[in-house]
């Protein structure tokens, strides 16, 4: 990752280690009864969460795969500094920016697995696998006008975001249920 030019795909790609570290940290010791507890009735279990960023993981990153070979082949090159020119990156950044409280449900193509069904050990392993995705998703785009190069979102195409966004969506989206994951497992433990 240190091959980077950019340095705000660099500091990005640190925001996905670092995120990576917490995942870590956080089922280090799990059990799989500590894994699928809600700590409350209708919140989501550390499984929840993180099974949700694996998903919303697998469908966003093979529409920005396509969005950065496709803006390669269009010739977009460029670098920073990236504008945030979508109505809806500039709403999804707004909700997520750290401080933020804004909940918003999850659309039920991103929902998370049934609790019952949820393996904390292949959770992890999908978790794991889209995070280094994202990473290989940051060297591709290297060397690319990333505000220029527009996809549309798994939600739907109608709903389209830069990629700049899009990866500035996703450090924080990862931060996000992280942080609530680390909620879950410590309200678990004060019961």
């Amino acid at each position: 990752m240190n091959d980077l030019k950019c340095e705000v795909l660099s500091r990005w790609a640190r925001a996905y280690t670092d995120n990576r570290s917490r995942f870590k940290a956080l089922i280090a010791d799990l059990d799989r009864e500590q894994a699928v507890r809600q700590p409350r009735k209708g919140s989501w279990s550390v499984a929840e969460c993180l099974d949700h960023l694996a998903v919303t993981g697998e469908r966003y990153q093979p529409l920005m795969r396509a969005a950065i070979d496709k803006g390669r082949q269009q010739g977009k090159s460029g670098g920073a500094p990236y504008r945030r020119r979508t109505m809806a990156g500039r709403m999804l950044l707004f909700t997520l920016e750290p401080g933020r409280t804004l909940r918003v449900k999850a659309p039920p193509t991103f929902a998370p697995g049934r609790i019952q069904g949820l393996d904390i050990e292949s959770v992890g392993r999908r978790f794991e696998a889209v995070n280094g995705a994202w990473h290989e998703l940051l060297e591709a785009a290297d060397g690319l006008a990333l505000d220029r190069v527009v996809l549309g979102t798994p939600v739907s195409a109608l709903v389209r975001v830069n990629l700049a966004e899009a990866f500035r969506i996703h450090t924080l989206h990862e931060a996000r249920h992280l942080a609530q994951a680390e909620r879950a497992l410590a309200s678990l433990s004060s019961v």
